[in-house]
């Protein structure tokens, strides 16, 4: 007997609506009894109803099986007893679909997706962050719903283990959060330029090893045009970096009006704004490693003191560093009372900021009994010329607690003058 899709089609649709058993679904020329052994015949019979499978409308397949497709389904199934035990499935990169609805019909509990990838999870750069499988990649019979999900067995980070690091400065790689703290006015933002141009040229700073000249962008809007070149200039006199190859490779960005580059979320979060979405085309249009962003306050509007915003504000932030393969530094003020023996935690406002960032330095007034050791040996310097920069959180380097003492060098440039900052030990 021919199968007529159309026609039982329409039979299976009637029988559904009237609540009647839908009408079994006929062999396509079925052998004879008698023309083969039974075995042959089931395996005959098999093949040609996969084949009918094959050229069945969606419709009807869809009525069928409820909103769920035949193949979805079978694939979910455990393997019976001559193809495998239930529990060891073959594609040991099994992930679940969560939740297991498809449709608004009830999905298999357990869904397979396409086979593990040669060279570990998708990545996006070197962060090491999973990113969602899309289009056929992900494997058949997977809800809408579930496609933002990826999980990853031992075996699936094989490959990333064996990846080299890709230092910027210091303990910074691209995908990573870092922040320098410091009171108004202990130099900062000489110290925040001073690491741009160090990234930029290639050079050390202050301990900080980089591995060759880098593209660097910073935004620091608080300075005027002018000083903020002075300081650049002082950088690379002080750092003996050359300057045309600073110049190829470090940008300075402004905008004609200013504002925060982040704004409020309509699911209650920090996302880029209008402003922050110009700067990120202009990350990404440099190819920038380094990002500095001088000061925090300027690149927000959230409550500095609330935590929930100020995480939210960060996990931004880290989101811009994931998705353009660029470290980012951003300064920030401490409190008041932080003057002495800094430590990540004296950072102004919420505590979540230390916690969100997995780097974090310190510029801070040399010790008493540290200035005691140093000026003798300066002539005609004092105490306030020297600073103390110190790394106080490293989530994926030794210990933090080295530090630096950095001398305050007054420069002439151009028609003005401009600190520079001298590493005298470490």
């Amino acid at each position: 007997m021919d199968f007529n899709p159309d026609e039982d089609f329409k039979k299976t649709t009637d029988a559904a609506n009237s609540g009647a058993k839908a009408p079994a679904m006929p062999a396509v020329n079925a052998p004879q009894a008698g023309d083969e052994d039974e075995k042959s015949q089931k395996g005959a019979n098999g093949a040609k109803l996969a084949e009918a499978e094959r050229e069945m409308p969606a419709g009807l397949e869809e009525v069928l099986l409820g909103g769920v497709s035949a193949r979805a389904v079978n694939a979910a199934l455990p393997p019976d007893a001559d193809g495998g035990e239930a529990d060891q499935p073959a594609n040991r990169h099994e992930r679940r679909a969560y939740p297991a609805t498809h449709d608004g019909a009830p999905a298999p509990s357990r869904l397979p997706v396409a086979p593990p990838l040669a060279h570990g999870p998708a990545h996006a750069g070197n962060t090491g962050e999973a990113m969602p499988e899309t289009g056929e990649e992900r494997g058949p019979g997977i809800p809408p719903a579930s496609r933002n999900l990826v999980l990853t067995s031992l075996s699936g980070f094989a490959d990333i283990i064996h990846q080299p690091d890709d230092p910027v400065i210091g303990p910074l790689e691209p995908g990573l959060l870092a922040m320098l703290i410091g009171v108004p006015g202990i130099g900062k933002s000489a110290a925040g330029l001073h690491m741009g141009v160090a990234t930029a040229g290639g050079r050390p700073f202050a301990g900080l090893n980089v591995p060759g000249p880098q593209k660097v962008l910073i935004y620091t809007p608080e300075d005027p045009a002018k000083q903020i070149a002075r300081r650049l200039y002082a950088a690379c006199r002080e750092l003996g970096a050359d300057e045309a190859t600073v110049n190829r490779n470090l940008v300075v960005a402004s905008f004609r009006r200013g504002g925060p580059l982040l704004k409020k979320a309509a699911n209650g979060g920090q996302e880029l704004s209008e402003l922050g979405e110009q700067l990120r085309d202009a990350i990404r249009d440099h190819g920038a490693r380094l990002v500095i962003f001088d000061p925090l306050v300027e690149i927000h509007a959230a409550s500095e003191s609330d935590n929930g915003d100020m995480h939210a504000v960060f996990s931004a932030f880290r989101d811009l560093a994931h998705n353009n393969g660029c470290a980012i530094l951003i300064t920030h003020h401490v409190t008041k009372d932080a003057k002495g023996n800094l430590t990540m935690f004296n950072g102004r406002g919420a505590g979540s900021m230390a916690g969100a960032v997995r780097a974090m330095f310190g510029v801070e007034e040399l010790a008493s009994k540290e200035a005691d050791k140093v000026v003798p040996l300066h002539q005609d310097c004092t105490a306030r010329d020297f600073l103390t920069f110190s790394m106080l959180k490293a989530n994926y380097e030794k210990i933090p607690g080295t530090s630096v003492t950095l001398k305050r060098i007054d420069n002439e440039v151009g028609a003005g003058r401009a600190p520079s900052l001298q590493a005298v030990t470490g």
